[in-house]
């Protein structure tokens, strides 16, 4: 066999190696800062690594057994998973741009916030979205039609910064409604009241 082969392996080797250790760290660095572009560019250099095993079972296949016609189909077998990686990023992509409502189980770590203050009557209108690893939330609170304003206000700086708290960077907008037996959602037992 050429000497060729032997040289194409030990790059292929010293390639994965490299590319495995730095996909790895900024993999890393992605998913703590929530970062699209640096997931990207991890994902890029593993699609390098798939395409470097493959370039090196192709080598070793043809130097032991001598069938060049592996190769094709080893890359092909690359091929495929470089285009699956690709296609799930476009979609997260996709899902950033279209703004696409935060996880389920974000939306309801945020409903549990506002539920845990009782001086929230109802909420209703709570959107959500992303921006990298910038949350948007916004919603529409009930509150007591006779709570004063600056309790009111107090009741929404405390949600807006326990979901900052759960979600580090977010921007939080909350629209106060007052509640009355004529609001149309039929939960306002404590309007008569005065706070």
């Amino acid at each position: 066999m050429p000497a060729f082969i032997e040289y194409g392996i030990a790059i292929m080797v010293v390639s994965i190696i490299v590319n495995y250790w730095v996909s790895g760290r900024l993999m890393a660095v992605a998913r703590k800062t929530e970062s699209h572009a640096l997931e990207a560019d991890a994902l890029h250099l593993r699609a390098d690594i798939w395409t470097s095993l493959g370039v090196l079972i192709g080598l070793a296949v043809i130097k032991v057994t001598g069938l060049a016609w592996i190769d094709p189909v080893i890359a092909i077998a690359v091929a495929a998973i470089v285009f699956k990686a690709g296609y799930g990023m476009t979609r997260k992509s996709l899902n950033e741009l279209t703004d696409v409502a935060l996880p389920p189980e974000e939306e309801e770590a945020i409903i549990t916030i506002i539920r845990t203050h009782p001086e929230v009557i109802s909420f209703h209108r709570l959107r959500t979205r992303r921006s990298g690893s910038y949350r948007l939330v916004d919603m529409h609170l009930i509150l007591n039609k006779n709570m004063h304003l600056d309790k009111a206000h107090a009741v929404c700086d405390e949600i807006e910064a326990e979901i900052k708290c759960e979600f580090g960077l977010c921007d939080v907008v909350i629209h106060l409604e007052p509640c009355d037996y004529h609001d149309g959602f039929g939960c306002c037992p404590v309007s008569a009241k005065k706070e």
